[in-house]
């Protein structure tokens, strides 16, 4: 058998191969499965620079649970995904009690206004300094202070 005849047989092989992964990927699809909860051990190991909370005295949770709704649900969602989009997204639920109960708001003033990398995380959660107000921060924080949940999942 030449090279040039096993080459159709390779390609056929290859896209065979590649659909098998397809359909076993897809059948995760069916099932939701929650995001893990964030870990308070890591999260108060990486804080790095001191910084003030802000001030919650006058913070709306409904104000706060809309502007979660608009800029936090996509990656850090408390509603059951598919295994697949949780491999990737890799961003953890903030409602935990097992979290909550251990960040100061001090902590979660500082990653929503300077994301991921002021505690030494991923990068990828982006700073939100110049999009929100300290009052939105505190509306922000005083919604997920109101919105833990049991950490099962």
């Amino acid at each position: 058998m030449s090279s040039s005849s096993s080459l159709p047989l390779r390609c056929l092989l290859a896209a065979i191969l590649i659909v098998l992964c397809c359909l076993s990927a897809c059948s995760a699809f069916g099932k939701k499965v929650l995001l893990p909860c964030a870990t308070p051990e890591k999260a108060q190991a990486g804080l790095r620079s001191p910084i003030s909370a802000v001030d919650l005295s006058s913070a709306s949770s409904d104000r706060g649970g809309a502007l979660f709704a608009q800029h936090c649900n996509s990656c850090h969602t408390s509603s059951p995904v598919s295994p697949l989009y949780a491999g990737v997204l890799k961003s953890p639920r903030l409602n935990c009690a097992s979290y909550l109960d251990n960040v100061s708001d001090t902590y979660l003033t500082g990653i929503i206004m300077h994301g991921g990398a002021f505690v030494g995380g991923d990068e990828t959660m982006p700073a939100w300094k110049d999009e929100l107000s300290e009052s939105d921060i505190a509306d922000l924080i005083a919604y997920l202070r109101s919105s833990t949940s049991g950490d099962a999942g």
